[in-house]
């Protein structure tokens, strides 16, 4: 089994064009100090995004692998304890965000929903070409 990594990339690359459409919105119709929120919680999302991929590719993988060697099936626990970590750094980068640096939040929660449309518009997406490509 072969994970394609070819969703994933599109995912990015999505998140990337709609996080530039929000900063580029941001700067006409609000401040620089709010398209920085903006950028700023974007960034946050979608590096947790491009994390989260790498270890579930790297996990799909070492269970193809296993499988196929009929050897010992490889641990979830690594998966689990990279989310959980991912989790506390995020918890922390957001915190000093807001109480350090002060950036406005409405911003910062614009550009955190980088990933929530991202999900969606590439779901829609796969649905489209699994109903209407042909299959």
């Amino acid at each position: 089994m072969v994970v394609d990594g070819s969703w994933f990339d599109n995912m990015q690359r999505l998140g990337w064009f709609y996080l530039a459409l929000l900063v580029g919105g941001s700067l006409v119709l609000g401040s620089i100090s709010f398209a920085g929120a903006v950028f700023a919680g974007g960034v946050v999302s979608l590096l947790s995004l491009w994390a989260s991929q790498r270890g579930v590719k790297q996990f799909l993988e070492a269970l193809a692998g296993a499988s196929a060697d009929e050897g010992q099936a490889p641990t979830k626990w690594r998966l689990v304890v990279g989310f959980w970590i991912r989790f506390l750094l995020i918890g922390l980068v957001l915190l000093l965000l807001i109480a350090v640096a002060e950036v406005n939040v409405l911003g910062l929660t614009l550009g955190l929903s980088t990933v929530v449309v991202t999900v969606i518009v590439t779901a829609l997406m796969a649905a489209r070409s699994y109903y209407f490509g042909g299959r």
